[in-house]
């Protein structure tokens, strides 16, 4: 099942796990954050969106990488101080039919 364009969820050896759509690397399982088995790159906002230039002290741009082949999944807009990884996929450990 795709979850974004390049992360989908699959099951493997009977668990259902994230899955980088591109090169089939592993995340995790779906009951986890996926975020947390991802590369991360921080960068201010002002970088992608000049018109932020303002506020670009307060927030940071964190995208997410696939470890195996470096295709992006997603991109946050986090709060300087507590720049955590925010679920966006949210899963019950229920298996998921395609």
């Amino acid at each position: 099942m795709r979850v974004f364009e390049s992360l989908e969820v699959a099951e493997v050896e009977g668990k259902q796990v994230f899955k980088c759509a591109e090169c089939g690397y592993i995340l995790g399982p779906v009951i986890e954050n996926y975020k947390a088995n991802t590369l991360k790159r921080d960068i201010p906002p002002s970088e992608k969106q000049p018109a932020y230039l303002t506020a670009s002290d307060l927030f940071v741009m964190r995208e997410y990488y696939c470890p195996g082949c470096g295709v992006m999944f997603e991109v946050d807009v986090l709060v300087k101080d507590k720049p955590e990884d925010v679920p966006s996929v949210k899963l019950s450990s229920q298996k998921i039919s395609s």
